[in-house]
């Protein structure tokens, strides 16, 4: 086989997933998407998927009535976008036409239509970090106007690079080239595409369609649409797509099936996250208050981040209907979205929980809660102080942390009454975690426990939580947490940013750290 035949297929499997999770959108009433085209084979380019709204949708205060995209998968990333990429025809793999040259096209073909689309070059590549696109790329991807149309000079740091794109595309006003950019959305660093497979994972569940199997060399859904395009069927309504699917056996069975959900994203970080707010219908992105694992101003909790997250969980609380959650967070945040969103108010919370084997979708299932195995920890108390009202639980879910608390509650802790320390059976690991049904009866048993061992003096004292445990499982643990009473939680400072150890990150309910 030749060397540039497995790009080639990769291509097309990056393509075709990039589809069918458009696709997924017909299937969600939120997303307005009425129609989804594949490759369009338009003379001018941006149309190897294309999704059409209905009514329109809003962005940046305008209506929207179609995206187009263009989907370019690379093996390597031995180039990256710049400045001078968007006019480089050898950058999208022409001899003549350059990104911004198909824009120029589309823009002079239709003007109306221009401003009521967005076109987005997808691509694998990153930005060149050396260049100034960097600055000129915002978060969506949308060209940052205030900044390059900052100055009228053709002299200055900006003018020079108007100056070389008006050039490129024969234009001369920067007015002209202003309208021309505004609807451009460089979608860099995409992800692989066992990254992709994943995130179509998420889309294909929630639209009740059946994932793709770890370990399957095919998945089906690539073949059919290739097959579908050559037959000549490029464009898909709901109807149309659902008649397809249900030929080739892609529909989950009903009482197998996900429910619609409102999709919802948690943000405190960056990486892995950088698309999150466009897989998402609302977002509480909260990246200006921290600095790697740790807030940049203790007191920003009680006057602004757990405020945040308060009226972030009453919006979730109004929407009445299955949510499915993106914890792309610190374990602090997911604890105090979890807190925010208690048990008692029956909501239906599904977690995208990220595993060795990917993206998966932990939502915890009443109906069959009494026949998932008990007996979840080893439990290990250790009295430290007779006269001690606090105590300290240690919960070692992912890995083992029991000595750096004990090592922790040695200095920092003099009023520790006692140490619980519980290690998830058979032993921490990044897959002791079955699902969300494992986790909701090892939360409960963990809350039983620490309830009947506390002493009377420690009930009325504060419970210092140090976790190591996947976000899906704080965030469980925080609905169930109330009955603990006074809470402090930890983060461990592994980027040593600090002081190499533990830090206590929020108190609950809300007051001064100790």
């Amino acid at each position: 086989m030749s060397n540039a035949v497995v790009p080639r297929q990769q291509g097309d499997a990056y393509q075709a997933n990039f589809f069918w999770i458009n696709a997924c959108k017909l299937y969600h009433s939120y997303t307005n998407v009425s129609k989804v085209e594949w490759e369009a084979d338009s003379s001018i380019g941006f149309d190897d998927v294309i999704v059409h709204y209905n009514p329109p949708k809003l962005d940046e205060g305008d209506d929207v009535v179609i995206d187009s995209f263009q989907v370019k998968f690379h093996v390597d990333h031995q180039r990256g976008f710049s400045c001078a990429a968007l006019i480089d025809p050898s950058f999208i793999g022409t001899k003549k036409e350059t990104v911004l040259s198909r824009l120029y096209a589309l823009y002079k073909q239709n003007p109306s239509l221009h401003k009521t689309a967005r076109y987005h070059l997808v691509n694998t590549w990153g930005i060149d970090h050396s260049d100034d696109f960097r600055f000129l790329v915002g978060n969506g991807g949308a060209i940052r106007l205030q900044v390059l149309f900052d100055g009228s000079s053709n002299n200055t740091r900006y003018g020079k690079i108007r100056k070389s794109w008006r050039e490129h595309l024969g234009i001369q006003s920067d007015d002209e080239l202003r309208e021309v950019l505004r609807p451009l959305r460089i979608r860099h660093n995409y992800g692989d595409l066992t990254a992709i497979t994943e995130k179509l994972n998420i889309h294909l569940q929630s639209a009740g369609l059946k994932p793709v199997e770890a370990g399957r060399r095919t998945s089906g859904y690539t073949e059919l649409i290739q097959k579908l395009h050559a037959e000549g069927k490029k464009s898909f309504t709901k109807d149309e797509l659902l008649d397809f699917c249900k030929r080739e056996g892609f529909i989950i069975e009903k009482e197998n099936a996900v429910e619609e959900h409102y999709v919802i994203g948690v943000r405190s970080f960056t990486r892995g996250a950088e698309e999150l707010s466009l897989e998402v219908h609302e977002l509480l992105c909260l990246l200006h208050h921290f600095s790697g694992r740790f807030i940049l101003e203790e007191s920003s909790w009680q006057e602004q981040v757990f405020p945040l997250v308060t009226q972030f969980s009453d919006k979730v609380l109004a929407i009445k209907k299955p949510v499915l959650i993106h914890l792309d967070t610190h374990l602090s945040v997911a604890f105090s979205f979890g807190y925010c969103l208690d048990f008692k108010y029956g909501i239906d919370v599904s977690i995208v929980q990220k595993t060795m084997k990917g993206k998966i979708i932990w939502k915890p299932e009443p109906s069959i809660l009494q026949s998932v195995p008990t007996d979840t920890w080893s439990f290990e108390r250790t009295a430290v102080s007779s006269t001690g009202s606090d105590i300290v639980l240690a919960l070692s879910v992912t890995h083992d942390i029991s000595n750096d608390v004990t090592q922790y509650v040695g200095t920092v802790l003099p009023n520790t009454g006692s140490v619980i320390q519980a290690k998830i059976k058979p032993k921490p690991a990044n897959t002791s975690i079955i699902d969300a049904n494992h986790i909701i009866v090892a939360v409960q048993e963990l809350i039983s426990h620490v309830r009947l061992v506390r002493t009377a003096v420690e009930k009325s004292g504060t419970v210092h939580l140090f976790i190591a445990a996947p976000n899906a499982f704080a965030f469980f643990l925080g609905q169930q947490a109330k009955p603990l009473g006074k809470i402090i939680l930890y983060e461990f400072d592994f980027e040593q940013s600090k002081a190499g150890t533990y830090e206590p990150v929020i108190s609950l309910p809300i007051k001064q750290l100790v």
